[in-house]
């Protein structure tokens, strides 16, 4: 039995399309944006502004792009709350089956426009008024799950051991880290946005690590 749920925000809790800063790019480039540009941005090591200075650099955009443009095509990727995830984390936590942490590859611009446009998602990551959130934009991270340091920070900041926690995540090499890092395989879970048989195996995956109290 598990206490802890760690819950990865970008299509899982919240719906994120990137396509909608894709559009704006040359065909072909987005290899480009993910290895020279996304992994940055999200680990914080390159802000919002600087991500559309570069791709506006390197010849990147299909036509010419002001930053209000480019602005605005990065807030519409935030398409809204995931509600049937919502609602699935919200029961959890209200008959006490889980605490709820989030652990997110999360940039400070998307974070903050996360806060501001889906607050009752972000507010599920409360527990006894403090924000159970580890984002890798954060001045303690500054890196990608990928790297272990997201997983390592919350484990001391938030008391918990891996072996006491399940995690949910739409990418499987996110997955791999949360094992390596001390998860049990099977409390980690492959979230498939938009299908209806994936969520009811998570249901169940719920089920089985947070089983209902007599």
């Amino acid at each position: 039995m598990k206490k802890v749920l760690c819950v990865d925000w970008g299509n899982v809790l919240i719906e994120f399309d990137g396509g909608q800063v894709g559009r704006l790019l040359k065909r072909g480039r987005k290899e480009i944006l993910l290895r020279d540009f996304v992994k940055k941005h999200d680990a914080d090591l390159i802000s919002a502004f600087d991500f559309y200075e570069g791709l506006k650099a390197g010849g990147h955009f299909r036509k010419e792009i002001q930053w209000t443009e480019f602005a605005y095509a990065y807030y519409q990727c935030l398409s809204d709350i995931n509600w049937t995830m919502f609602y699935a984390l919200k029961d959890l936590k209200k008959t006490g089956r889980a605490r709820l942490v989030a652990i997110t590859d999360n940039n400070h611009f998307s974070f903050n426009l996360t806060t501001l446009l889906f607050p009752l998602a972000v507010d599920l990551f409360i527990e006894n008024g403090r924000e159970q959130i580890i984002s890798s934009h954060q001045n303690d991270v500054r890196a990608l799950k990928r790297s272990f340091t997201p997983f390592v920070r919350a484990y001391d900041l938030f008391g918990f051991s891996p072996d006491e926690a399940a995690f949910v995540d739409d990418k499987k090499y996110n997955l791999e880290a949360a094992v390596t890092s001390g998860f049990d395989r099977d409390a980690c879970f492959l979230y498939k946005l938009g299908s209806r048989r994936n969520h009811a195996q998570f249901e169940k995956f719920l089920d089985k690590h947070f089983p209902a109290k007599s």
